[in-house]
């Protein structure tokens, strides 16, 4: 990916291969057809009628993509200052290609540091558009795959496993709920230090349990659902109790925040060891819907993602 070099600069050269893919499409399309019934009546003025509302149906769709993609761009824009250490914005080249511009299907490559929010941000545009679809209004959401790798890496290699992860969020929002139309978008995403080793759900089995069977990762996010603490209001308060501990090295030593990321893959009563007889369990606390202590709740782990993450991650400021 050479001609994607100058998305990044410094010594963070990292890009972020991004995939998103409108949810149940299809479902929302055959609502659609729903509407148009063809029980001895002018088939003719039927078909008239359903190619007309299917054209808007197409063209909501990609407005509110392409809307959301142009708002993506701008508030990358209006970050300009905070990303002139990390990218060449200031030096009029934008971090941002797009690939694929279709419809609901968004393939898009950025920093590698962006890569999240810049996810973060569409989905939430997104969700803000509705359909009206036999009276009702249908909210658009989708789900994001972020694939961040090295500029020099492979580019069909990072696509296949955006796409992997994008496919991964969509099964945790069909196996949450399999039976509802739920307006939810989630994102999933993977740091990839050296060769892809298959499928990101093997990726997962192999590398993010802990020894005593807890998943390290809270990912995918949910993006706009309260109901569940799996969600990225959570892994923004994570990384920001991260931040704070890198911001004043005098309380956390930055060593111990990457010895904890090894502590952690040991297990629940590990890292309550770890924390408590170095005197830092109380920098690391419980999330407001989570109860669990020592950085683990039912079978996960809370601050394992904003861990790997945070030399590779910078939140986008909202405006206002």
């Amino acid at each position: 990916m050479n001609e994607f070099r100058e998305l990044s600069k410094g010594n963070k050269n990292y890009v972020a291969v991004v995939h998103i893919d409108g949810n149940q499409m299809g479902k929302k399309l055959n609502k659609l057809k729903d509407e148009f019934k063809y029980e001895d009546c002018d088939y003719k003025e039927i078909n008239k009628e359903y190619l007309k509302a299917l054209k808007k149906f197409s063209d909501d769709i990609k407005l509110a993509f392409e809307s959301s993609f142009k708002h993506m761009a701008e508030e990358i824009k209006r970050n300009e200052n905070d990303l002139a250490q990390y990218t060449k914005i200031k030096e009029d080249k934008f971090p941002l290609i797009p690939i694929i511009i279709a419809g609901d299907d968004i393939t898009y490559v950025t920093n590698g540091m962006i890569g999240i929010e810049s996810a973060r941000i569409f989905l939430e545009h997104l969700n803000s558009f509705g359909m009206d679809i036999n009276g009702e209004t249908i909210k658009l959401n989708a789900c994001a795959g972020v694939a961040i790798v090295r500029a020099g890496y492979q580019f069909y290699k990072a696509y296949e496993l955006a796409e992997d992860l994008c496919s991964n969020a969509k099964k945790q929002l069909l196996k949450d709920y399999e039976n509802t139309d739920a307006d939810y978008s989630l994102i999933d995403w993977h740091i990839e230090q050296g060769d892809i080793i298959g499928p990101i759900l093997n990726i997962r089995e192999d590398y993010y349990k802990s020894l005593d069977g807890k998943k390290l990762n809270m990912r995918p996010l949910y993006i706009n659902n309260p109901e569940k603490w799996t969600n990225y209001k959570n892994f923004l308060l994570a990384n920001s109790y991260i931040t704070k501990l890198q911001i004043d090295e005098k309380q956390i030593a930055r060593s111990k925040l990457k010895k904890l990321r090894e502590i952690l893959k040991k297990g629940e009563k590990e890292t309550e060891f770890y924390l408590l007889s170095n005197q830092i369990s109380n920098y690391f606390p419980r999330f407001k819907d989570a109860c669990g202590d020592y950085c683990f709740y039912d079978d996960r782990c809370m601050y394992y993602d904003s861990i790997e993450a945070m030399d590779l991650f910078i939140e986008l400021q909202k405006e206002g």
